[in-house]
């Protein structure tokens, strides 16, 4: 089977040649075209000879390639049947390895004595049985670690108003061409300030950069090798072996993508993408700065044309007003660090890759899209192993080689050159006197782009996911500003301020509603709910927040 597999991405190669032919052909059949009526102004004795013999070879020509795209039409329809037949018949349900999990985690259980829950959804969802294969073990990892890490003992769980029996959910599902599998549990969650504490006794960050990180960057440590959470090490885990592994076979092996949310004391989630089969990856072909790229478009959820002068400027970087977000815009050319492109691009319009991975949306411009095709994508040599932006290479129908990039590590070096600079008071008075702004949105992009403008200008920022979060942070911290979206889960903005407005501390505190809702309803519904501002998205720009924010509270 891996043999057919394999000769099917070698034909599938071969029609991708087959095509580059049919295109060479037509350039011969408009060179002969040409030449008949270059000979028809000649003046010549066997001139009427020429010109027949000229037209047959047009006219032999046009009837070559009509019959050869035919050809390639049938050939791409086999090639296409075939693939799709191959495919399937490596393609096994997820139960094949879900099912043994359930064992694994049982003596995971019984060995820390805590009692565990385990349901299993989306058992019968099917995937290459190479990429089965590959993740099983990484699965373990993260299983081990939900029922050491996560969930309390027995005890522990009652006295915090939790049923004794924890609960460890694992399911799988299509999502957009790919298979999206989500591990979750009930059980503390992730403490992100013993994170920061263990970050900086391991001297892996200073304090300046690990209190300008978000919550998100913070989590994500414990990707890195060494890297544990736990405060003794035992047969299970603590020894920060692992997760950094897990991360390494399922972005840089499977050409995946996974996503961490947590929350203390309700649980945390791992979100897992991956690409339905290795076999074939669907590319897009992009040109940036005069080169060439493939660009796997599971990673693109969708590719805008935009005037210029439609981005917004925030801080030293540039966004897009996306619907009801605001998306980061950075050039691929600069993150690639290419050349500037000859000639320099003259049109107005920017063409832009709207990169996705988990909820995290970064924007890439490029030069032009070129086109997009299924591939066989071949491995990068050892010797350009480390090159982390390429995850391998495609073979064009001229024989060229194009490097195929690597997403998820570039919207990873993009999140890093839009890192904010957190503008902390040099002394303990200067601190007292900073203002402290509260901002609850779930948008996670929208949030941090708020806080980075508020941060520039000294002010204290802290964030919630939604409005429930929101609403415990504000009860048990008074703050001297709250920005709210107004459509988010659990608690929406409106209901948010209703009882914010309700709390002692808040009768009297600005509140600010920067959302998506532009009809003259919704404004006067959050300005009746106790908001002191509202502020649109689409016409979201950082003057209009600052301006908003100094009004307010100066």
């Amino acid at each position: 089977m891996d043999e057919l597999i394999k000769l099917m991405g070698e034909i599938i190669s071969g029609n991708s040649r087959i095509k580059q032919r049919l295109s060479d052909i037509k350039k011969i059949e408009r060179l002969a075209k040409r030449h008949a009526e270059l000979i028809s102004d000649v003046e010549h004795a066997e001139k009427e000879e020429i010109l027949q013999t000229a037209r047959a070879l047009h006219l032999a020509i046009k009837k070559l390639t009509a019959d050869f795209k035919e050809d390639v039409n049938i050939q791409g329809l086999l090639s296409g049947e075939l693939q799709d037949k191959s495919l399937k018949m490596r393609m096994i349900p997820l139960s094949m390895i879900f099912d043994a999990f359930r064992m694994a985690l049982r003596d995971f259980s019984t060995s820390s004595g805590k009692k565990v829950d385990f349901i299993i959804q989306g058992g019968e969802t099917e995937l290459d049985k190479k990429i089965i294969e590959k993740i099983g073990d990484s699965l373990v990892h993260l299983i081990r670690n939900c029922v050491d890490h996560g969930i309390e003992m027995p005890q522990d769980r009652i006295n915090v108003g939790k049923p004794p029996v924890g609960k460890v959910v694992l399911s799988a599902g299509y999502e957009g061409g790919n298979v999206v599998i989500e591990l979750s549990d009930d059980g503390a969650g992730i403490p992100v300030k013993k994170l920061k504490e263990k970050a900086l006794k391991k001297k892996i960050s200073d304090e300046i950069s690990i209190a300008a990180m978000s919550d998100a960057d913070i989590i994500n440590m414990i990707f890195m090798p060494g890297f544990s959470s736990s405060d003794i090490i035992t047969d299970v885990s603590g020894r920060g072996v692992g997760m950094d592994v897990v991360r390494k076979n399922i972005i840089e092996d499977l050409k995946g993508s996974i996503r961490i949310t947590t929350k203390e004391g309700e649980g945390t989630g791992f979100y897992i993408r991956l690409p339905l089969t290795m076999a074939i990856i669907h590319v897009l072909f992009v040109r940036v700065s005069d080169t060439t790229f493939a660009v796997p478009a599971h990673f693109i959820s969708e590719i805008v044309r935009v005037p210029e002068d439609k981005l917004i400027q925030i801080m030293d970087k540039k966004a897009l007003r996306l619907r009801e977000q605001i998306v980061p815009i950075l050039s691929l050319k600069d993150i690639l660090k290419l050349p500037q492109p000859t000639p320099p691009v003259s049109d107005n319009n920017l063409l832009i890759l709207i990169g996705a991975l988990g909820n995290e949306k970064i924007g890439m411009m490029i030069d032009e899209l070129l086109s997009e095709e299924d591939v066989v994508i071949k491995s990068l040599p050892a010797l350009m192993k480390n090159i982390q932006a390429v995850s391998g290479v495609v073979i064009s129908g001229k024989n060229e080689l194009f490097n195929v990039l690597h997403i998820p590590k570039i919207i990873e070096t993009a999140k890093e050159s839009t890192a904010r600079i957190n503008i902390q008071p040099e002394n303990t008075e200067e601190s007292e006197k900073q203002i402290r702004i509260l901002i609850a949105d779930d948008s996670a992009t929208t949030r941090e782009i708020e806080k980075s403008i508020l941060e520039s200008y000294g002010y204290w920022v802290d964030i919630a996911a939604d409005g429930m979060e929101g609403l415990e942070m504000a009860k048990s911290f008074n703050y001297d500003l709250v920005i709210t979206d107004a459509e988010m889960p659990r608690l929406d903005g409106f209901s948010l301020i209703q009882q914010l407005r309700n709390e002692q501390g808040y009768a009297h505190t600005p509140i600010i509603l920067v959302t998506s809702l532009d009809k003259e309803e919704d404004k006067k519904r959050g300005i009746a709910a106790g908001a002191n501002a509202y502020i649109v998205k689409g016409t979201f720009d950082q003057s209009a927040l600052m301006d908003s924010v100094q009004d307010l509270v100066g």
